[in-house]
């Protein structure tokens, strides 16, 4: 899949997955449960993991490594 800087998507994983400061950083900030909306802002590819800048419907900016699976294009008619 492939994922666009600006678009609206929507974390489907029943668990959360954290949010950072730093792609690589230890120790979340925050999280993103299912169902939780955000716009990506920039992609890094660091070693294996896809790891995606983020705004969150509640105003946080973080990084996210979800699987890539659990991240899902929101229909902007439907929001």
């Amino acid at each position: 899949m492939l994922f666009e800087i600006g678009k609206l998507y929507r974390y489907t994983c029943v668990w959360s997955t954290g949010l950072y400061h730093y792609p690589n950083e230890i120790g979340a900030f925050g999280k993103i449960r299912e169902g939780e909306m955000f716009v990506i802002l920039e992609q890094q590819n660091i070693s294996t993991h896809e790891h995606f800048k983020v705004l969150t419907t509640k105003g946080e900016i973080g990084w996210i490594t979800p699987g890539l699976i659990h991240i899902q294009p929101v229909d902007t008619n439907d929001v």
